[in-house]
């Protein structure tokens, strides 16, 4: 059996001014203390949402408890190099992670800042004599995106509709965009108190790996390819591999029962899709929290661009009503790039252990 021996550190994206923070996972159901753990690999799961590995781990007392250590998302990982087989089914690791706040057997994969660049590592190591054989290193993950080849597609499809068709995420070797205005929430004082009682470790995407709602799908970072046919269009999320189906008709709006992506009414104006939504479920916007009733309803529009430098651009608003939890409308706008190359990866959310 081979004896690999991993202290691994991940480079988490900047989110903000000063923040860092992974996928959910990184919400405050961990706490700054780090800890070690060490035990044979039982599964590396390295598909969406997060990268999961589960170890056996065996205490001073002898007892073995199996333990989960998440990480960022595989498409993040996949830029420093990581692969499915990077770790083994049977493999004896270390690992350095934050602690869980509620004393589970879970670590969250921590964050540091060191040279630019290094990359994420990890020692193969010899139990024996607990001597380093070799580094290994992914390699970089750094593209001069001046040397790449952006794509130009038309435009319009050859009936004049605004051309959508096709898989849109982020530029190569870059992390997503973040979305201009999700920090500004204008929460009323009912919204403000519902966020002031919120906390992230029991946030239900985190604990029971329930689907995003609306609005946290819709400004996922995550790619989305969008399929264009004459009477409806198909959105595919790789982030839970959601499917929603936007009809041009009425069929959008005939059921009036509520649901995490509600009714609607879409159209083309001019260049842009709008998707007029109602009829939502009460559900969190981000892994920052911010629940909205059940009265919000929301507008979103899509339209295809040529960017001065990155080629064929989604350039994509949502914006945001809602009488009770808002002051005022909250209106976020991120782009997202054509990418024909990219595979979704498999979906596969591991729940945290008890």
């Amino acid at each position: 059996m081979k004896y690999l021996i991993l202290t691994i550190i991940f480079l988490i994206p900047m989110l903000g001014a000063n923040k860092i923070k992974a996928h959910h996972a990184a919400s405050t159901p961990f706490v700054d203390e780090m800890i070690v753990i060490e035990g044979y690999v039982t599964d590396f799961n390295f598909k969406m949402p997060h990268v999961t590995i589960s170890l056996n781990v065996v205490d001073e007392s002898d007892q073995k408890t199996e333990w989960m250590a998440t990480a960022p998302a595989p498409n993040s990982l996949q830029r420093r190099g990581w692969k499915a087989d990077t770790i083994q089914e049977g493999q004896y690791i270390r690992l350095i992670g934050k602690k869980s706040r509620f004393g589970k057997p879970m670590v969250l994969l921590d964050s540091r800042t060191f040279n630019e660049d290094a990359d994420d590592f990890y020692f193969e190591v010899n139990p024996a004599t607990n001597v380093v054989t070799r580094v290994i290193r992914g390699p970089t993950a750094n593209v001069d995106l001046s040397e790449v080849e952006f794509e130009r597609l038309p435009l319009n499809l050859e009936d004049g509709r605004p051309n959508l068709h096709g898989l849109w995420g982020r530029l190569p070797g870059r992390s997503s965009p973040r979305a201009a205005g999700r920090e500004n929430v204008p929460l009323s004082e009912l919204g403000a108190s519902i966020q002031a009682d919120w906390d992230p470790a029991n946030d239900p995407i985190f604990t029971e790996c329930a689907q995003h709602g609306l609005i946290r799908q819709a400004i996922s970072g995550m790619p989305l390819k969008i399929t264009q046919n004459e009477d409806h269009l198909i959105f595919e999320y790789e982030e839970d591999a959601i499917t929603r189906t936007i009809y041009l008709d009425d069929r959008g709006h005939q059921n009036d029962e509520y649901s995490n992506f509600g009714s609607h009414r879409a159209y083309y104006q001019d260049t842009k899709l709008v998707i007029e939504s109602f009829n939502l479920n009460s559900r969190l916007t981000s892994l920052g929290g911010n629940r909205l009733s059940n009265q919000t309803t929301t507008v979103e529009t899509y339209e295809h661009v040529h960017h001065q430098d990155f080629g064929s651009t989604l350039q994509v608003e949502i914006v945001i009503s809602d009488p009770l939890h808002l002051t005022s409308d909250w209106t976020m706008t991120f782009p997202k790039y054509y990418d024909e190359d990219y595979e979704f990866l498999e979906v596969d959310c591991r729940v945290p252990p008890s």
